[in-house]
């Protein structure tokens, strides 16, 4: 039941539940509800900086779950859920489950993602006209790898229903998406 409230452009504020900037933060077993961000950040933030011998943040969750999560602007780049904002944040989820997370609009996303990041044993299902999770490089020489292995994701049937995963490439050099087996993609 938190709020952030983000005003200017100010990478490193936002994300109602959790805002990391720098260090490690790891939630096993817990549970994000009812947060709202009035930009784009999401419950969860973190963000690190594009120089990698500076600030890194590091986010690991393990079973938990995300619901009732929402970002108040319609923004592509924005996520109710998870907002990865910097090259400097990297992400691994597994064994969650988000349901019920409830983005602004179309082009809102739960989870947005820069930087590498694995998720895998997790659940999705996501009741907006987006895309769940979008995987978006924009123009850096890093290399990223984004690994989506073992998961459920299922969106809301009708003439919004979107593809599960989005890929925007912005002319990244270095840019690399592993799509193991086992992931189930449905709507209902």
């Amino acid at each position: 039941n938190k709020t952030a409230t983000v005003s200017g452009s100010h990478k490193y504020e936002g994300g109602s539940a959790i805002n990391i900037a720098h260090g490690a933060v790891y939630a096993d077993k817990c549970v994000f509800k009812n947060n709202y961000d009035n930009t784009r950040n999401g419950c969860v933030k973190f963000s690190g900086a594009d120089d990698f011998t500076k600030n890194q943040a590091y986010l690991f969750l393990n079973g938990c779950y995300f619901t009732n999560n929402t970002v108040g602007a319609n923004d592509v780049n924005g996520g109710s859920v998870i907002m990865q904002n910097r090259k400097g944040g990297l992400l691994g989820m597994y064994n969650c489950t988000l349901n019920g997370n409830n983005p602004n609009g179309t082009t809102n996303v739960p989870i947005l993602l820069i930087k590498s990041a694995i998720i895998a044993n997790t659940t999705i299902i996501d009741d907006c006209t987006g895309n769940p999770i979008r995987f978006r490089e924009e123009n850096r020489d890093i290399d990223n790898q984004f690994i989506f292995a073992n998961n459920i994701i299922l969106q809301e049937s009708g003439d919004g229903v979107k593809k599960s995963i989005s890929l925007t490439n912005k002319n990244a050099k270095n840019y690399k998406l592993a799509m193991m087996g086992g992931n189930l993609f449905g709507t209902f």
